[in-house]
């Protein structure tokens, strides 16, 4: 009679490459062959805990990026792998902390919209100003030009979701002269002329 060997010959996943949004979580399941092997305890690992960690096959997404997901048995150091790629979630809305803004003519200011949910992503964002002449916009970078008001408009790609934020453009104060505890000195020289006959 020959003994069947119960070590383990192979490990599969019911998932080799898995598709996500940050936040989300998702069970991969992992399959030990032969079924009556006798040790089936098996590790998880992630190649990028930044990007998705995984404990007991459960898979959380953190952050937008691309890792693998491992198992590997005890028994025979088998393994198998599942490659994730975490995307953020689509834009639901879009806001400013402010209404408006000054700015003086000459200086920048970096605009930062706030998006909901907190883990979504603004990708190829469209930037406009309604008055280039008062302010100009790029990639949310604002530059003010001349005395002037113009709304800076942030939209999705598509155009569907928007936020304003009205731009005050001012001139800069000038600086006044500081004479404070600084005195003012002249020096006079005389000379005696005689006149000599």
């Amino acid at each position: 009679v020959t003994a069947i060997s119960k070590k383990v010959t192979s490990v599969s996943l019911d998932k080799e490459k898995l598709n996500i949004e940050s936040g989300e979580e998702v069970t991969i399941k992992a399959t030990i062959n032969p079924d009556y092997a006798e040790n089936k305890k098996v590790t998880w690992t992630s190649s990028d805990e930044k990007i998705a960690t995984v404990e007991n096959g459960i898979v959380k997404a953190i952050s937008p990026g691309e890792t693998e997901i491992k198992v590997i048995t005890e028994d025979g150091n088998k393994e198998a792998i599942c490659k994730v790629t975490v995307t953020a979630p689509p834009v639901k809305a879009i806001k400013f902390s402010d209404t408006e803004k000054t700015v003086y003519i000459g200086n920048k200011t970096t605009l930062k919209p706030i998006l909901e949910p907190e883990n979504a992503s603004l990708e190829n964002a469209i930037w406009t100003s309604s008055n280039e002449n008062v302010a100009t916009v790029e990639n949310g970078v604002v530059k003010a030009l001349s005395v002037g008001r113009t709304t800076i408009t942030v939209s999705n790609e598509d155009n569907t979701i928007t936020s304003s934020i009205d731009i005050i453009s001012i001139e800069k104060p000038k600086e006044k002269l500081n004479t404070k505890n600084k005195g003012i000195y002249f020096k006079i020289t005389i000379k005696n002329i005689s006149n000599k006959k």
